[in-house]
């Protein structure tokens, strides 16, 4: 009966380590450059998963695209209310796909670099 708790307890410890990484593996410049990815297709992907992706991005562009006027001069971005997701999206996508010795670092911090480039705020 120990060896039996001892067994259940080292699983659950390590699901919840490996939930623990996953969930800080969301954030990475890598995992959301797949879902980046699919939000810069023209056209737009047709499987769900997919568009589940896709729609992970978007709504990360968003958040950034919301908040860039807020930031530092060095990283302040303004993007046209004119200017497409898909566009926004191929950016970040090509921007992060230049450097990617750096894709384990914060998608957030690196699509917001990547926009500045191309639509820093006056």
């Amino acid at each position: 009966m120990m060896q039996f708790r001892g067994t259940v307890l080292a699983l659950l410890g390590l699901a919840i380590a490996t939930t623990a990484v996953l969930a800080e593996d969301r954030r990475s410049a890598n995992t959301m450059l797949k879902a980046c990815r699919f939000e810069a297709q023209q056209p737009a992907p047709v499987q769900d998963q997919e568009w589940t992706l896709a729609f992970q991005c978007r709504d990360s562009i968003t958040l950034l695209i919301k908040n860039g006027p807020k930031q530092p001069t060095f990283m302040s971005v303004c993007v046209p209310e004119t200017t497409s997701p898909h566009l926004v999206a191929r950016t970040i996508v090509d921007f992060l796909e230049n450097e990617p010795e750096r894709l384990g670092e914060r998608f957030d911090i690196r699509a917001t670099v990547a926009m500045h480039h191309t639509w820093p705020c006056p």
